[in-house]
Order: C-alpha cells, then sequence, then structure tokens
C-alpha cells in the first residue's frame, strides 16, 4: 500500500493518494532507499493538492531528511515548484534554512538550479519568493564556500547578481578561498557582470586572492572589455594599475598582449615604472603566475 501511495505521488493521482494517504496499514512517513518519503515526491513534482493533502496528516515529517539530506521543500526549490515552495514556506513546521549533507541551504538549491536552467521562468521565480522571506539565509555557504552571490559572479548569472545586489544584507565580498566575487567575475571575463559590480561601492574591486588584484587577472586572461571597465570606473589607485601594466608586460614577454598595456598605460600620468610601490616574483602557484611580496 505504501509504494501505492509513492507512484500516486508521482504520477499526480489525487483521488488515489487521498484514498490511501488516510489508511491506518499506509505509513505516510515511510522513505525508500534514497531516503525520500511520499511528501518528497509529491513535492519535486509539484503536485499541489496531494502535498496539501499530505501536510494535512498530524504526524507527517514535513523535515524528513533524504540520504542526501534533502528536505521536502529542498526538493521543490530545487525543482522550480514554485506553488508548493509557497505553500511549503508558509507552513510554521517547515525549516526553510536547513542544509543538505554538503552545505547546500534549499535557497542555494534553487540558486543552482536557476543556474542549470536560465530560460525557465519558474526557477527565477522561486528565487524571487524566497527572498521575499526575511527568515531565508542568503548568505549560508556550501562547505566548499559558495555562497549564492559567488555563484552568481562565477556563473555569470546577471538576474541573481541583480536580485542579491538589491539586499543590504548581501555579502557582496565573501570570498571561495581567497577568490572574491568580483575575482571570479574578472578573471572568468564576465563583462556584463562587471559592469554591474564595479558602480556598486559595497563591492571590493582591489580584493586579492594571493597577491594577484582582480584588475591584473584580467589583464592577464586578455579580457580587454573587463579591464576598460574596471579602469573608467576610476576607484582603482594609480599604483596598482602601474603595477598591472609592468606585470602584464612581464608575465607577456612570450605572448604579448599590446592592446591591454596599451589601455593600462593610457590610464597612467606616469610612466609605470615610476608608480611600482609592490614587489612580486613568479610563481607557479599563484594564479596569475605571480606573487606579492610585500609594499
Amino acid at each position: 500500500m505504501t509504494e501505492q501511495l509513492f507512484k500516486a505521488c508521482s504520477k499526480g493521482d489525487l483521488l488515489e493518494a487521498t484514498r490511501l494517504s488516510v489508511l491506518r496499514s499506509v505509513d505516510i512517513n515511510w522513505q525508500n532507499c534514497r531516503g525520500e518519503t511520499a511528501l518528497h515526491i509529491a513535492s519535486r513534482y509539484g503536485h499541489l493538492e496531494i502535498v496539501k493533502i499530505l501536510l494535512s496528516r498530524p504526524n507527517v515529517g514535513v523535515n524528513t531528511c533524504t540520504k542526501e539530506g534533502n528536505t521536502p521543500f529542498a526538493e521543490a526549490c530545487a525543482q522550480g515548484k514554485l506553488e508548493v515552495v509557497k505553500l511549503l514556506m508558509d507552513d510554521p513546521r517547515v525549516h526553510v534554512n536547513k542544509p543538505e549533507n554538503g552545505g547546500c541551504t534549499p535557497f542555494m538549491h534553487a540558486c543552482n538550479s536557476h543556474s542549470k536552467n536560465l530560460d525557465d521562468e519558474n526557477h527565477l521565480g522561486v528565487i524571487k519568493l524566497l527572498l521575499q522571506n526575511p527568515k531565508i539565509e542568503i548568505n549560508k555557504a556550501q562547505k566548499d564556500e559558495v555562497t549564492p552571490f559567488y555563484l552568481a559572479c562565477e556563473r555569470n548569472l546577471l538576474a541573481l547578481a541583480d536580485l542579491l545586489l538589491a539586499r543590504k544584507d548581501t555579502d557582496v565580498n565573501r570570498p571561495k578561498k581567497e577568490s572574491s566575487p568580483f575575482y571570479i567575475a574578472c578573471e572568468k571575463g564576465h563583462a556584463d557582470l562587471v559592469q554591474k559590480l564595479v558602480g556598486n561601492k559595497k563591492i571590493d574591486i582591489s580584493q586579492m586572492k594571493k597577491g594577484t588584484t582582480p584588475l591584473l587577472i584580467a589583464a592577464i586572461r586578455r579580457h580587454e572589455e573587463v579591464v576598460k571597465l574596471i579602469l573608467s570606473c576610476k576607484r582603482e589607485e594609480d599604483s596598482r594599475i602601474a603595477d598591472a601594466a609592468r606585470l602584464a608586460r612581464n608575465y607577456s614577454t612570450n605572448n604579448p598582449i599590446p592592446s591591454i598595456l596599451h589601455i593600462l598605460n593610457s590610464y597612467l600620468d606616469k610612466p609605470a615604472e615610476t608608480l611600482c610601490r609592490m614587489r612580486y616574483s613568479l610563481s607557479k602557484t599563484s594564479p596569475s603566475g605571480l606573487v606579492w611580496l610585500g609594499s
């Protein structure tokens, strides 16, 4: 009988699910080999009316976790099931921030799914809905240190970045292993996203990764448009621009990047050599091939 309930929840058979859910012989919280309950199945497939029926059962496990640590709410968030997300989020019994085993919260699930389904408005709709709830933790990082905003910058998710930038409580500079969200956007060459970020005063555009600035990594990666955007915002110090020009020239001895070097030097009033205040050394472990030794 319990397995029949799972099938009904999967297929969206409301009459059968209703009939089976009230039988004493059916364990409403029974878990399959993956740790899923009937509520997980109904939530994943977005069968709203069946979810309502299951929630009406007084002993239903609304926060039961699968073997991966996912709750029914997380399943709905990951699958972009907007109406089910709203229903579960409004239920006071549901833990809306409960992370799975890898530290991924329901909100992070929604962000990850959006990155894989950019043309599906339901996934973005779930994110917008979650952001309306002040209880949702929007800065919670996974175990790999990736936050929702870092994810947006790494994968060039413009709509997600806009939504998070609109929130005053978004931690826009929290790094992943020293790489800030702005740094990764520059390293990847996401010019459209960098354009949004450079004008935001909360963004630290000079936050380094192992002594390498976002400007320098953009120059070395040959992201000409990103270099122009960083320079045009006029928030970078002359000394850092000079360093980038000098080091990019040194780095490109056997791999010339004259156009970027010209752009960097055009923003300086004096030759790069007279403005450099920092010392670097070649290094195979640094992301740019250079490591800062100090002022």
